[in-house]
């Protein structure tokens, strides 16, 4: 598949295939990549969105590790939106 497919596309059928164990909640079902999250933010209306990084936000409360980022810097996807209400 991943030869003849589209990865996203691979991906979601693999999630597809995945059933969820309300027993389990921790365990997710589903993918998220940097490009696949910062489109549903700009789908959603978003119109600056960037990548970031651990520590790295624009906010100065969240580059602080006693209050954001403490749990799994190494697994996480860092993405930051802006919308504007105008």
């Amino acid at each position: 598949m991943l030869n003849t497919e589209d990865l996203e596309k691979v991906l979601d059928y693999l999630a597809s295939l995945v059933k969820f164990d309300p027993s389990r909640p921790g365990n997710h079902v589903s993918w998220w990549s940097p490009e696949k999250a910062m489109r549903y933010l700009r789908d959603g209306g978003f119109t600056e969105v960037y990548r970031s990084a651990y520590l790295q936000s624009h906010a100065p409360v969240l580059r602080d590790p006693r209050f954001f980022d403490a749990k799994h810097p190494a697994m996480s996807l860092y993405v930051e939106a802006r919308k504007s209400f105008a």
